[in-house]
């Protein structure tokens, strides 16, 4: 077992492309190039000299496109994010939805109420007539708080029966 890393080999053309040995005949060391790490600018003296210590066969021509110069600011500058009328508007849409938020919810609470009512009054003339079925079955007069009385209706109408009456 060894902990350092598993030798290879490597043949004499990875060597020459990875530019450790010279593509001549014979093949010999290259020597150790010494220059600038970021390349030089494009046509200019260093550029030509640094093209010019690399053999011409492995030379590769220089291509450059010439790119527009770049106009500043590169784009328009974003307003505030928030700004007196930024603030208007974003509470005035949030006002906007909660009213018809809050609109929703006491249309569902009339709903439920007016259910509740209903079925409240279903029930009482159920009682009363229960009651009422009871005193006759056993001949007694139904008493006058059992008789109907003239109400006001859900909708306002004066002398709507709360309930039926034979």
């Amino acid at each position: 077992m060894r902990e350092e890393p598993v030798p290879c080999f490597m043949s004499l053309r990875d060597l020459q492309s990875a530019a450790i040995v010279t593509y001549d005949q014979p093949p010999t060391w290259s020597r150790i190039r010494q220059g600038p790490q970021v390349p030089p600018p494009p046509d200019s003296d260093a550029a030509a000299s640094m093209q010019s210590a690399i053999p011409v066969r492995y030379q590769v021509p220089v291509t450059r496109y010439d790119l527009p110069g770049c106009q500043y600011p590169l784009r328009e500058p974003r307003p505030d994010l928030l700004t007196l009328e930024s603030l208007y508007d974003r509470m005035e849409t949030g006002f906007e939805d909660l009213h018809g938020y809050v609109d929703e919810q006491f249309v569902g609470v009339r709903q439920v109420m007016e259910e509740s009512r209903l079925a409240h009054e279903q029930g009482m003339r159920r009682i009363e007539d229960g009651m009422r079925f009871i005193m006759e079955g056993l001949r007694l007069g139904v008493p006058s708080s059992f008789q109907p009385q003239p109400q006001a209706g859900p909708n306002g109408m004066e002398g709507v029966q709360p309930y039926h009456v034979q």
